[in-house]
């Protein structure tokens, strides 16, 4: 389930990305291989790349191979402004990798193309599945905030187009927190679909994106009902109550939205 959800977050991100590429990054042999997985040799190199005006989110997971126990980082780099290497199947040497007067590479670079926004996904998820201590002990890194853009611009899409924020499952006679990215299709031809910790920091984006923009373009319209918003609220309205104001929203504190307060009473709202 915590792969699937970085799987849609990933996917989400490279929607708004200007390229995507799959980047190893090898230590050469005069790197010691004890502990030579340092993730400060990757911190130097995204400052470097972000002194040099580029844009990306990122997430990296280090390995030691199992053929030769060579130490290297696997990275999917989501650029946001054009990227400043080519992709090719060459090992080549690049000056954002490199020790800290730039003089000597730490090893080889080698940035390839996804096959799919599916596959790029997978593939570095595939390397948490085959160790999953990736997420206990420090071996995985990635930025803040993967995927939330598009997914709160979609919410707010909905909200502008006047429907509900969660897609009703009529199979199971509920509603289903989850989102899709367009064109993110199966071997069948439909959508997949992600679904959202409703404990999660994304969950709370989404619902606050969708009543902002709701407020915004429909401010004397009622919301449709939707149980998982309504409980939302619900829970803010009792924040507010115990331990004082939880806050406006933050781009509309002058707006409201109609909600009921009763479900299935709309004299009361």
């Amino acid at each position: 389930k915590r792969l699937r959800q970085w799987i849609g977050r990933i996917n989400a991100e490279m929607a708004v990305s200007v390229r995507t590429d799959f980047v190893t990054l090898t230590y050469a042999d005069h790197v010691g291989h004890e502990d030579a997985l340092q993730y400060k040799d990757i911190q130097l190199m995204f400052y470097r790349l972000r002194k040099a005006g580029h844009k990306f989110k990122y997430i990296v997971v280090g390995e030691y191979g199992e053929k030769f126990d060579r130490a290297h980082w696997h990275a999917i780099m989501m650029w946001q402004n054009k990227p400043p290497i080519q992709q090719s199947k060459d090992r080549v040497h690049w000056e954002f990798w490199a020790d800290a007067n730039c003089k000597k590479p730490h090893g080889f670079v080698q940035v390839d193309a996804p096959r799919s926004s599916q596959g790029a996904a997978a593939y570095i998820m595939k390397y948490l599945n085959k160790n999953a201590k990736a997420f206990s002990e420090g071996e995985m890194h990635f930025s803040q905030g993967i995927g939330y853009r598009y997914i709160e611009d979609d919410c707010r899409r909905k909200a502008r187009e006047g429907v509900k924020l969660f897609p009703y499952n009529q199979d199971l006679d509920c509603e289903e927190i989850r989102y899709t990215v367009k064109g993110n299709l199966n071997s069948a031809g439909d959508l997949y679909w992600y679904s959202v910790d409703k404990h999660s920091a994304l969950y709370e984006r989404m619902v606050m994106a969708y009543l902002e923009q709701w407020a915004l373009s429909r401010p004397n319209q009622r919301l449709p009902t939707q149980i998982a918003v309504f409980e939302w609220l619900q829970e803010i309205q009792q924040y507010n109550y115990v331990f004082g104001s939880y806050g406006r929203c933050r781009y509309v504190p002058e707006l409201h939205a109609y909600i009921e307060r009763q479900y299935g009473a709309p004299e009361d709202h």
